[in-house]
């Protein structure tokens, strides 16, 4: 067995199975916020694990890893495809034009 020679040349450490979500900023894996994992939860495309000690009123939500990966992985893939944004994005909705024609200002204003 031989041991490498430097940290370079060690083998990568693997991910961990599941690690949970930071109250602020993004996960350490993906680097997304908690809101966009409970959005992509709310949505049915990932499935995040509740674990809380008996007795205790609070506990942790945990990201499956492996499940947050493919998710990337099939949202990527779907933005390759075709479509603007790959099918889904949680927070961004479209606005309605704010064009008004002249007819409307017309029509809005008393008489």
């Amino acid at each position: 067995m031989s041991t490498p020679k430097s940290i370079t040349e060690a083998p990568p450490a693997p991910n961990p199975e599941f690690i949970t979500l930071p109250p602020l900023g993004g996960d350490s894996v993906c680097h997304l916020s908690r809101s966009w994992w409970y959005s992509a939860e709310s949505k049915g495309l990932i499935t995040l694990v509740r674990v809380r000690l008996p007795g205790r009123k609070r506990g942790r939500v945990l990201l499956p890893v492996p499940q947050a990966l493919e998710l990337i992985e099939r949202l990527a893939a779907g933005e390759q495809r075709g479509g603007a944004h790959g099918g889904w994005r949680p927070h961004r909705k479209a606005a309605p034009p704010m064009v008004e024609t002249t007819e409307a200002k017309a029509q809005a204003l008393p008489r």
